[in-house]
């Protein structure tokens, strides 16, 4: 009984986090690897993300924030975070847009 209570729990953290997360397909303007920021464009508006220290970058060419080059198309996978307090998205994958 208390496994399919520990399992049933599980699935349900699992999907409010799947529900969390959402994406957000632009082309990069600018990174600042000091600040952990990323700055893209979508639709001709200019957004500024945080981004996760453990975020997963799957660029050609890039593994890491600071190899992430000005004007590549991306899609950003995002999560709720808290930055100083405040509640909004946190970058924690970098993709290739398709």
């Amino acid at each position: 009984m208390m496994r399919k209570i520990l399992c049933a729990a599980a699935v349900v953290v699992f999907s409010a986090a799947v529900a969390l997360a959402g994406e957000v397909k632009g082309e990069v303007k600018a990174v600042n690897d000091d600040d952990s920021t990323i700055t893209v464009t979508v639709d001709g508006k200019e957004t500024t993300y945080h981004v996760s220290r453990f975020v997963t970058v799957a660029l050609p060419g890039a593994k890491e924030l600071k190899d992430v080059k000005p004007g590549t198309k991306v899609a950003l996978t995002m999560i709720d975070g808290n930055i100083d307090g405040k509640d909004q998205p946190v970058v924690n994958a970098i993709k290739a847009a398709k």
